[in-house]
């Protein structure tokens, strides 16, 4: 395969909207009036809307209700400033949870440095939210395996004989009652 030549690539509008067509992102450009100007495939699936119903629109109709977003977009807009959030958006979805998303909303400027409008790039954070909670429970499991491996005499002070016949589930409610006791205590 050819490599591209980067002063070629620059002035190529066919492979700009080839790699805004084919990138897993959502990309949204919004022009200084507040219309939405492009709108990829990738924004597509996360909004759940095609984008013949949202150009040309404006942004508050798109993101009606979604105070972070709305935040965002002003802010790349207004104050012509870069803004990431990676916590507190997740986009409703018609049919499916919300989406947990990171947004990084950024001014387009023009070549002579006049403001021509935002864009707003969307990443899909729903498999690290996922991979989170499982480590979150992998650390509760931890702390209790470690809490019953040190309070091994105190089980036997308290009274509570585990065996290996011991189901999971009494093994599980005798931990906490153990450790109730110990809170109490």
């Amino acid at each position: 395969m050819k490599p591209i030549d980067p002063s070629v690539a620059a002035n190529d509008p066919t492979l700009t909207a080839l790699v805004l067509d084919n990138i897993d992102r959502a990309v949204i450009a919004i022009a200084r009036n507040g219309r939405v100007t492009l709108f990829n495939p990738a924004a597509e699936d996360y909004f759940g809307r095609a984008a013949r119903h949202v150009l040309q629109r404006h942004y508050q109709e798109l993101f009606a209700g979604q105070e972070p977003l709305l935040y965002l977009v002003r802010t790349a807009l207004q104050d012509s400033r870069s803004i990431t959030d990676d916590e507190s958006v997740w986009l409703p979805r018609q049919n499916a949870a919300p989406l947990p998303v990171s947004v990084y909303a950024t001014p387009i400027f023009t070549r002579q440095g006049d403001q021509d409008g935002a864009v707003l790039i969307f990443r899909d954070l729903s498999r690290v939210r996922e991979l989170e909670e499982t480590l979150r429970r992998a650390d509760q499991l931890a702390m209790l395996a470690t809490l019953a491996a040190l309070s091994g005499n105190a089980w036997r002070d308290w009274g509570m004989r585990i065996s290996w016949s011991t189901s999971p589930s009494d093994m599980l409610t005798a931990l906490l009652k153990f450790t109730w006791a110990v809170m109490v205590w």
